[in-house]
């Protein structure tokens, strides 16, 4: 999938060839760390700040640990659960300039200069319009 700035040949709109982003989407206990897992192993890069294991998924889960926290404020802001049917406007997700600025923040930090990152956290299913 070519992201959204990119333009056919492979060169970004705003100056050289664009990174690759491999956004793993799926719902929780459906295979989502499974795939993240393999995606690693063919050179994703999903950070270090990643979630611990734990007793349902002791290899851990390859999320950020920022990214889950600021996802969940996300739905929060909009009055949403990830555990709950309704998804958010774009409209919501976009209005608050802090939270933006704090997605902008981590990415900066934690994924500039990498040719192939990845994200995963099972409530960016409802989310991809913020990261997007």
């Amino acid at each position: 999938m070519r992201a959204a700035s990119e333009a056919p040949s492979g060169k970004s709109r705003r100056g050289p060839k664009a990174k690759s982003v491999v956004v793993v989407l799926g719902m929780h206990r459906s295979g989502t760390s499974l795939l993240a897992g393999a995606l690693q192993a063919q050179g994703v890069d999903f950070g270090t700040r990643l979630l611990e294991g734990n007793e349902w998924n002791p290899n851990g889960y390859l999320e950020h640990e920022e990214v889950v926290d600021l996802d969940d404020a996300l739905l929060g802001r909009a009055g949403k659960r990830w555990d709950r049917l309704g998804v958010p406007t774009a409209a919501d997700l976009l209005a608050d300039e802090d939270l933006l600025r704090r997605g902008v923040e981590i990415l900066r930090r934690d994924f500039a200069g990498r040719a192939l990152c990845g994200l995963k956290d099972p409530r960016a299913s409802r989310l991809l319009p913020f990261w997007r």
